[in-house]
């Protein structure tokens, strides 16, 4: 049977093979961590393979050379209409799901099988950023150091702060359209 390899993502439940990003060889017909049953991410060989910062970082620069340039010619080539300057005052919208539209799924990310991460990650590939999203794909309890063992269900969101893996505090939005805010003991 064709084999390939892959680690493990299921952090949040306390697999030591997730924890340690195990590198696992499996069958490709039964592509699952051998401790907790979990479907494993593919790891490619690293040879061949998209830097994908390396691109974002190319296309970003592109982009500002692009309006630079944009910029230069427009000064150079103004036309009569050009001359009447126009201010836009923009009021940010109250921080509400519906306003930044938390509920919705993000279109990148981390994907941790239980949920979807948006933010930086340590060299562990946890969450360890100051004002990240985790958007939940399953019912999960939103952070293992939480006492009142609360459950974060289908859909929901949490935006906050998260060292190590670990939710400290942030904001969680609610299904039912309620916010509450959280904060947990390290």
């Amino acid at each position: 049977m064709p084999k390939k390899t892959g680690v493990c993502i299921n952090i949040g439940g306390n697999c030591p093979k997730a924890k340690n990003r195990e590198i696992q060889t499996a069958d490709v017909t039964n592509f699952k961590c051998e401790h907790c049953g979990r479907e494993l991410r593919e790891k490619s060989n690293g040879g061949g393979g998209i830097n994908t910062k390396l691109i974002a970082a190319i296309a970003s620069g592109i982009l500002v050379l692009g309006g630079i340039g944009g910029g230069f010619y427009k000064y150079f080539h103004k036309s009569d209409s050009d001359t009447e300057v126009k201010k836009t005052v923009v009021t940010p919208k109250e921080d509400t799901p519906e306003s930044t539209n938390l509920l919705s799924k993000p279109t990148n990310g981390t994907d941790l099988g239980y949920a979807v991460w948006t933010g930086q990650v340590d060299e562990n590939g946890l969450p360890n950023d100051t004002n990240g999203r985790m958007y939940f794909n399953e019912r999960h309890r939103i952070s293992p150091n939480d006492d009142q063992e609360r459950y974060a269900e289908i859909g929901e969101s949490i935006v906050g702060e998260y060292v190590n893996g670990k939710l400290v505090q942030g904001k969680w939005y609610k299904k039912d359209g309620n916010v509450e805010v959280i904060m947990m003991g390290m």
